[in-house]
Formats: C-alpha cells, sequence, structure tokens
C-alpha cells in the first residue's frame, strides 16, 4: 500500500489547491452553520418568545 505522501508526491500540483479548497469549503459550512444557529437564537429572542 502507497502511503499518502507518495502518492501527493506524484498527483503533481493539482492537489494542494484542492485540498485548500476542500478544507475552505468544510470550514464554510461550518461557520454558516454556526451563524444561522445564532440568528434564529436572537430571532427568538426579540420576539420575546420562552424556548
Amino acid at each position: 500500500m502507497a502511503s499518502l505522501g507518495a502518492w501527493l508526491a506524484g498527483a503533481g500540483p493539482v492537489v494542494l489547491p484542492l485540498m485548500v479548497a476542500c478544507f475552505g469549503l468544510v470550514a464554510w459550512a461550518i461557520h454558516r452553520r454556526r451563524a444561522k444557529a445564532d440568528r434564529s437564537e436572537t430571532k427568538i429572542h426579540n420576539e420575546g418568545v420562552k424556548p
């Protein structure tokens, strides 16, 4: 079985930008989910509805 380092070395300069893009997409999705939860919590408190 080949190691990850050998696979990345053979893949060339394409892998690094793809990895950065994937990590960025995951970080954005997590941030968006947390921001959405914060907005809904604020909306409930602004309306005076008790959870």
